[in-house]
């Protein structure tokens, strides 16, 4: 499979030379997935049964300090699809759109589009949910399941859903939530991933009869929903996770400042949590199951593509990028879910195969923002100039990273405030601002294995400063 793929990348770039022939472009696979933390096989914590994601990490390169812009969905996927980051493609909130900031300009797969590929989404690429699909971006409208995110699985949750729906008006009934878990003994394709999946295995399918022919090149764009709340998936995969009983009992870092804090609100807008105290290690342990079992579900799905892409012969001709929009807190620092500027709920899964990529473990800090460049670069296209993010093609074929680290950058909003956050090798600094006012900041460590335990802002004034001016520099304030 190297050596194919070794011939491959000769032929993308060796076809410039000669005039009578374009360059033979690579398909692109661009799978994000929900939610998803890099505790999967992979990345050495085998919390998760995820082996179709470890496979594929086998077969490219792994990183293991990628890192999102944003701990929501919405902005983070903004950032991804733009190349910029969240202040400057204006999405700081899950239904804004970046067309209103961005106007005219190429986003990621609107560059595939222009170059003559066939460009298509489906499932959660963009928020949804009020946020813009940017069909202009596409080839076709996007396209989405008709049972959407919070479809349930057995008849008792969806009875739950249809009352809880019953007392609100009609417009403001796809943000009613019912019960945060659920799961039940029924096929595959009663859930909406199975049929993202499914859509994604017949367009393959149809380029393989089709497109071929015509010498269209694709670009698809397979967006998961799970393992975002709530955790639904088929019962054989709670199956899988039966005895899970590892939920940490951690506390919010000793000085951090309330903004960087939550009350986790994402889990008790549901029916069956608390609205205030503490979670009970009944239902801690049921959630860490669901998320659990909702990650094997989804890497289940991306099997099946992935077999699909080796079946009509075009693995070997696809670069496949697979990514999560942010992580997510379980009780390490006393939070759940995202939303914040901490490690947990930034540091994501990335992995890359195809293109004349190395194989293997790539240990240099990056964005996500960095996606936008370096694929567009992989596929032989020219990116847009005044992207956020670096063209990583180079190093990631060469093997040869420059001596200059990157300190990926992050941000969130919180009580009229904007917390932006940047990460060295070793540490983790936190600024918030209001009304152009520094009102609180946090210094923490950063290494492999280190929670944010203590906020060391006042205790290391001469640390302070240096990641203060990092900060500065990469946020260009």
């Amino acid at each position: 499979m190297r050596a194919r793929a070794l011939l491959l990348t000769f032929a993308l770039f060796a076809g410039a030379c000669a005039d009578e022939a374009p360059p033979v472009r690579p398909h692109v696979v661009f799978i994000s997935v929900d939610d998803l933390l890099p505790q999967l096989g992979c990345y050495g914590v085998g919390d998760a049964h995820t082996p179709n994601i470890d496979s594929l990490a086998m077969e490219g390169a792994l990183f293991q300090g990628a890192y999102a812009q944003f701990a929501q969905c919405g902005p983070s996927r903004a950032s991804v699809l733009t190349g910029l980051l969240p202040e400057r493609c204006g999405v700081l909130r899950n239904d804004a759109d970046y067309r209103a900031t961005i106007g005219d300009q190429l986003v990621l797969p609107e560059l595939f589009r222009e170059a003559g590929y066939r460009s298509l989404s489906l499932g959660k690429v963009h928020h949804g949910y009020g946020a813009s699909d940017d069909e202009r971006a596409w080839s076709e409208a996007p396209w989405r399941p008709e049972r959407w995110q919070r479809w349930y699985a057995s008849e008792e949750a969806r009875a739950t859903q249809r009352a809880a729906e019953a007392e609100v008006p009609e417009a403001q009934r796809s943000f009613v939530r019912a019960v945060i878990e659920d799961h039940a003994d029924v096929d595959d394709s009663e859930f909406p991933d199975a049929l993202i999946a499914e859509e994604a295995i017949r367009l393959i399918e149809e380029h393989s009869r089709e497109g071929a022919r015509a010498g269209e090149r694709l670009f698809l764009a397979v967006g998961f929903l799970k393992p975002h709340l709530p955790f639904v998936s088929p019962q054989r995969f709670w199956d899988i996770h039966e005895g899970t009983n590892r939920v940490l009992q951690g506390k919010a870092p000793r000085g951090a400042p309330g903004l960087a804090l939550h009350d986790s609100p994402e889990l008790r807008a549901y029916l069956d949590v608390p609205n205030e105290g503490p979670f009970s290690a009944d239902l801690a342990t049921r959630l860490l199951r669901g998320y659990r079992a909702c990650a094997s579900f989804v890497d289940a799905q991306i099997g099946r593509v992935m077999a699909a892409l080796e079946e009509h012969g075009m693995s070997e001709e696809t670069i496949v990028v697979l990514w999560g929009d942010h992580g997510w807190h379980f009780n390490e620092l006393g939070l759940w879910a995202k939303q914040t500027n901490f490690e947990q709920a930034l540091r994501v899964p990335l992995l890359i195969r195809g293109g004349g990529v190395r194989a293997g473990e790539v240990r240099e800090l990056v964005e996500l923002v960095d996606i936008y460049p370096t694929l567009a670069s992989l596929a032989g296209l020219e990116a847009p100039l005044g992207l956020d993010g670096r063209d990583l093609s180079l190093p990631l074929r060469s093997g040869e990273w420059p001596e200059e680290r990157l300190a990926p950058r992050s941000q969130y909003p919180r009580q009229g405030a904007m917390g932006r956050s940047v990460r060295d090798a070793e540490r983790r600094y936190t600024e918030w601002e209001r009304d152009g006012e520094v009102i609180a900041t946090e210094l923490y460590e950063a290494r492999p294995g280190v929670n944010e335990e203590r906020n060391l802002a006042r205790d290391k004034p001469q640390e302070l400063t240096q990641m203060r001016a990092l900060l500065r520099a990469r946020f260009k304030l």
